[in-house]
């Protein structure tokens, strides 16, 4: 038939160039094989999934995100052998990789440099020091613990618990998402821990400490000066 494109129409095709150009909606009941690119003007749209595989057992798979800049502005989502998911920024614009990886593990880890949060003082309002906050701190337990990803898996960490910290510090605790108990029930409405919010709690307990401490270190100094030898 010879070299060209196909363009199809409601039923019809033509040979223009040296591509395929779909203008109307085309329903493919098995797959689509491309050894080059396929281009969309629109959105390509999965009704149930989308799998992107990598091309052999030394690869990653990669879905790569390019803005106006190109290889300048562009970022990759990509799965390693070993079963994580990576995100990487990446704004290296000679082709090659540049940027630290954001690393999704399977056992529930999510590892990064660091975090930082929303803390301008401009967004912020009523605002209240945490009270009593060394009498909070000293009722909560630090723990060494396992926990259950699924029915099957689990991982050991450390920290405290989600319903103790909420006796005393209720805004640092959140309910939602799902999980597993170590006896297999689902939990719907699992508490999860924003430990950066606990920092209020350090913050106000050390200060505390040490209004203590001056007041001890008064005291001891008021003795010796009253001692007589």
């Amino acid at each position: 038939m010879g070299k060209g494109d196909f363009t199809f129409y409601a039923g019809k095709y033509t040979f223009i160039g040296d591509s395929f150009e779909f203008r109307n909606p085309i329903t493919c009941q098995n797959s689509i094989t491309a050894s080059g690119n396929i281009n969309a003007g629109g959105s390509l749209r999965a009704i149930t999934s989308s799998n992107v595989w990598a091309s052999s057992d030394t690869q990653n798979a990669h879905v790569w995100f390019y803005g106006a800049g190109g290889n300048e502005s562009r970022g990759v989502i990509y799965a390693p052998k070993e079963g994580t998911i990576r995100l990487r920024p990446d704004n290296n614009d000679n082709g090659g990789a540049n940027g630290y990886s954001f690393s999704f593990g399977a056992d529930g880890r999510f590892t990064c440099i660091s975090v930082n949060q929303t803390s301008d003082e401009r967004v912020k309002f009523d605002k209240e020091p945490v009270s009593n906050a060394l009498e909070k701190i000293c009722s909560l337990t630090g723990y060494t613990f396992g926990i259950q990803l699924t029915e099957s898996e689990s991982v050991r960490s450390a920290g405290i618990i989600a319903q103790e910290l909420e006796q005393v510090l209720p805004v640092a605790v959140s309910s939602g998402g799902t999980g597993t108990t170590p006896d297999g029930e689902e939990i719907n409405d699992l508490k999860t821990v924003d430990y950066s919010a606990m920092s209020a709690l350090y913050v106000e307990a050390i200060k505390e400490l040490t209004e203590r401490l001056k007041i001890i270190e008064k005291e001891l100094a008021d003795l010796r000066g009253a001692t007589v030898f």
